[in-house]
C-alpha cells in the first residue's frame, strides 16, 4: 500500500509543479466561475471613466474606452481557455490518427508520414507557428499550436502501434 500513488507523490514533493497546478485550476475558476461572482459587462463602454484609477467599483482601472479591465480579464479567460483547448483536441485528434495509419499501415504510409512529421520537427516551433500563421492570418491563428501539437501525438501513437504489433484491430 506504501506505492499506491508514486506519481501524486512525486508530483507534490515539488512545489513548481505545485504552485503551477494551482495557478492553472485558479485561471479555470476564474474563467468558469468569474462571469458569476463579477457581473459586470466587459464591453460598455464610458469615455468619462477613460483610464480610471483602482476602485471598489473597478478594482483594476479602466482602460482608454473607459472599460472594466476585471470583467475583460475574466471573459479573455474565457477565450484562451476555449481556443487552448480546442488546439490541444484538434492536434491530439490529428496526431493519433496520423500515428495510428503509420503505424497500421506501415510500408509507404508510415514513410510518408514520418517524413511529413521529420520536416515539422526539423523547425523550431516558433519559426513554424510564424510560417504558417502569416500567410493566413484571420482564419488559422490556432494552427500553428496545433501542429506542435500534432508532432507529439503522431510520434507517440505510431511508437505505440508499432510496438504493439501489427496484429492489432481498431476496427471491430
Amino acid at each position: 500500500m506504501k506505492n499506491k500513488h508514486p506519481v501524486l507523490r512525486r508530483f507534490m514533493r515539488r512545489k513548481v509543479s505545485v504552485v503551477a497546478a494551482a495557478v492553472l485550476i485558479l485561471f479555470v475558476l476564474i474563467a468558469i466561475l468569474g462571469p458569476l461572482v463579477w457581473q459586470v459587462d466587459p464591453l460598455k463602454q464610458s469615455v468619462m471613466k477613460k483610464y480610471g484609477p483602482m476602485t471598489v467599483q473597478h478594482p483594476l482601472g479602466t482602460d482608454n474606452l473607459g472599460r472594466d479591465t476585471l470583467a475583460r480579464m475574466i471573459y479573455g479567460a474565457r477565450v484562451s481557455l476555449a481556443i487552448s483547448f480546442a488546439g490541444v483536441l484538434s492536434g491530439a485528434l490529428i496526431g493519433v490518427l496520423l500515428g495510428v495509419s503509420a503505424g497500421y499501415f506501415g510500408g509507404w504510409v508510415d514513410a510518408i508520414i514520418s517524413r511529413f512529421i521529420d520536416i515539422l520537427l526539423a523547425f523550431p516551433g516558433l519559426l513554424l507557428a510564424i510560417t504558417i500563421v502569416v500567410p493566413i492570418w484571420q482564419w488559422f491563428n490556432e494552427l500553428a499550436f496545433l501542429s506542435s501539437a500534432l508532432m507529439a501525438w503522431a510520434q507517440a501513437f505510431s511508437t505505440f502501434v508499432l510496438l504493439s504489433g501489427s496484429s492489432v484491430c481498431f476496427f471491430q
